[in-house]
């Protein structure tokens, strides 16, 4: 998918949608306290696989899964320090919803996260795969840059409220013109299944900085926020 990507990335601008709603029919959602990254089991495959015995195709799933789920960690980890970002496998899904945290959520670095890491229901809950149609009533705008329509064009991330109701969707098909190195440092693709991840972290890190006038949910310092937000789009600019 990288392959075919790259050619459309050549003449596509950066797409990122992430439309506004009317929190109760006045004023804009409110930003996130924490984000909540949904990471694939594949469970539903590797049961298939199994079922039909195909043994090599089974390890090859299991080697995609986990360097999508490892990836996807080490890139919130190095890009992402808007507000805390846990992670909690799609298995655990209903849990989530329910706000049924315990033994739920996790750290990039594996740990547990703590007690408090979710104190009510402003948060995102956030997976990598191809977005749905984005309609305006569930949506909040991060940026003017937008799909005619909110018609997803790629894979991306895909972002939900607390009731799992998608509220926009992040993805830069120029992200494919980044250095090789930034690639295959925080980037996959499976040589099999239809398996990747696309480092967007920074992206959605930026994006939420802006969205929110340059103050982080975790309290810092405005002017030291809107100076990070400045080196954060140097840096992309840099890549291109």
């Amino acid at each position: 998918m990288y392959r075919v990507l790259y050619l459309l990335a050549l003449v596509v601008l950066p797409i990122v949608t992430i439309a506004n709603p009317r929190k109760g029919g006045k004023g804009r959602r409110l930003p996130p306290k924490v984000v909540l990254v949904m990471l694939s089991t594949e469970s539903n495959r590797e049961n298939a696989l199994l079922k039909a015995g195909r043994k090599a195709d089974l390890e090859t799933l299991k080697k995609d899964r986990e360097m999508v789920q490892k990836l996807t960690r080490a890139d919130f980890k190095a890009h992402f320090d808007y507000c805390p970002a846990y992670f909690f496998f799609d298995t655990n899904l209903e849990a989530v919803k329910k706000k049924q945290f315990d033994g739920v959520l996790f750290t990039a670095d594996s740990g547990s996260a703590p007690a408090n890491a979710v104190t009510d229901t402003n948060f995102l809950i956030i997976y990598y795969g191809f977005p749905t149609w984005q309609t305006g009533r569930n949506a909040m705008e991060i940026t003017s840059q937008s799909t005619v329509g909110g018609k997803p064009n790629g894979w991306g991330f895909i972002l939900n409220s607390h009731e799992m109701k998608q509220v926009g969707y992040i993805y830069w098909l120029r992200t494919l013109l980044v250095s090789r190195a930034y690639l295959k440092a925080f980037g996959y693709e499976s040589n099999k299944f239809d398996i990747e991840y696309m480092p967007l972290a920074e992206d959605l890190n930026t994006k939420l900085y802006n969205y929110s006038g340059g103050k982080s949910s975790t309290n810092k310092d405005e002017t030291e926020n809107k100076e990070l937000i400045y080196e954060e789009e140097s840096r992309h600019r840099k890549r291109w």
